[in-house]
């Protein structure tokens, strides 16, 4: 397992975050813990990799999993329960797997906050499938603004009625997303 640190300015923090991220992962096989930060802020991003099949010395990342931007200044108490569960003690030290695992389950923990409001450090199994119920909400959320666009432009009152009753049934089914993220 690798640490990487990164820093960068601020300008570059904002718009390159992302690419800078993805660029480390994507070029170092090994499991890769990269903390990118500026002079305000800072970010922590692991990813899941498999062996390239194709090529027995590269890997293919699976998924990334990116932190929101943590400011050194202001942290709202789900930033600070996150920070505290990345200290050593609180992880599962078996072997280094486990240890970047406890990484993971962070970030989606971290990322989950950011929709249902409260930290909580879940079992590594259940970290995944918040991942997953992560991307339907987003995917919905696509969707919605979709519909919407093509509700502006739309003319007949039976195809507008159709559209918002799919709106209505997408909000719905975030709703009931989000509420299995707080179980």
């Amino acid at each position: 397992m690798i640490f990487i640190t990164v820093q960068t300015t601020t300008e570059q923090f904002d718009r390159q975050k992302n690419k800078i991220v993805d660029f480390i992962h994507k070029f170092i096989p090994n499991p890769t813990v990269v903390i990118l930060h500026d002079i305000k802020q800072l970010l922590f991003s692991v990813a899941e990799k498999r062996i390239n099949q194709n090529d027995n010395s590269k890997s293919v990342v699976e998924k990334a999993y990116i932190s929101k931007s943590i400011s050194f200044e202001n942290q709202d108490n789900a930033t600070s329960k996150f920070l505290d569960e990345l200290s050593f003690e609180k992880a599962n030290k078996i072997n280094l797997f486990n240890y970047y695992q406890h990484f993971i389950q962070c970030c989606i923990g971290l990322q989950t906050a950011q929709i249902n409001g409260t930290f909580v450090a879940r079992p590594y199994q259940r970290s995944k499938e918040d991942a997953y119920v992560m991307e339907e909400i987003e995917t919905l959320k696509y969707s919605i603004a979709a519909l919407e666009n093509q509700a502006k432009k739309e003319t007949q009152l039976t195809e507008m009625v159709f559209i918002n009753t799919e709106i209505n049934k997408h909000r719905s089914k975030i709703e009931e997303l989000t509420n299995k993220l707080s179980r």
